[in-house]
């Protein structure tokens, strides 16, 4: 699981559990851990339930025209996930 889990969301199903890690750092950025997801798989059972997490660090290519806040911070630093939606078709 990533730093500060802040919001979950099953889906319809209950066959996954997906986590908003903030990653919020402390007031004056000496911890700034990186804000991720982190989805769990619970299709077997939740007793073996396998958890993988998503960095939201990004390569060059991809975070063009996002501007990073946090002194000296990586992009998934300064991302800070408050909350997860899953959408059904």
């Amino acid at each position: 699981m990533g730093a500060w889990p802040d919001a979950v969301a099953f889906s319809p199903n209950g066959r996954w559990l997906v986590v908003a890690n903030e990653g919020e750092p402390s007031g004056d950025y000496s911890i700034d851990p990186e804000g991720s997801i982190t989805v769990i798989d619970l299709r077997t059972s939740v007793q073996v339930a396998e958890a993988r997490t998503i960095s939201l660090d990004l390569d060059e290519g991809q975070r063009a025209g996002l501007r990073v806040f946090g002194p000296g911070a990586t992009v998934a630093q300064d991302l800070e996930p408050e909350s997860v939606a899953l959408l059904t078709s």
